[in-house]
């Protein structure tokens, strides 16, 4: 009998990370995941890119700010307005295998930032004061944040 193997696709996907500056200070916001992959460790809002909802940018390449705005309306219920304000501050490829962009961007203040199927619990937290449980791209993502934002 002879078996069929499924065709392995590319993992293709984005994220906000959403941080403040206040008194000098950067602070992150991270959810605590309901789901698999990575339940129970916190988190960025993000997600799996998709041809029909978030389309191609003009180079024909997969519209990953598009997905990174669709994930954070989905798992946050916020909208970001102002796309200028998203900067590409992390990245990541392995070719033929993984893709994944996560974009910074800063709100004025810490909001209140409510919860929901994918994440049961939303915090902010400061850049040395991440909790233990994070995903572990997230030191790596935050540490970029920190260069980028030239904050110590």
């Amino acid at each position: 009998m002879r078996r069929r193997l499924k065709r392995l696709r590319a993992f293709r996907g984005a994220g906000v990370l959403f941080y403040t500056v206040e008194e000098g200070k950067i602070s992150v916001l991270l959810g605590r995941r309901s789901v698999s992959p990575g339940k129970n460790t916190w988190s960025i809002s993000g997600g799996k890119w998709d041809r029909y909802n978030d389309g191609y940018d003009q180079e024909r390449r997969p519209d990953y700010v598009r997905t990174a705005v669709r994930e954070t309306e989905e798992e946050l219920h916020y909208t970001i307005d102002d796309l200028s304000k998203l900067v590409l501050v992390w990245k990541m490829t392995l070719k033929g295998f993984f893709v994944y962009r996560v974009y910074a961007y800063q709100l004025d203040k810490k909001i209140a930032f409510s919860h929901n199927r994918e994440f049961y619990e939303v915090g902010w937290f400061g850049i040395d004061e991440l909790p233990k449980t994070s995903n572990f791209l997230i030191p790596s993502q935050v540490r970029k944040l920190q260069k980028m934002s030239k904050q110590p």
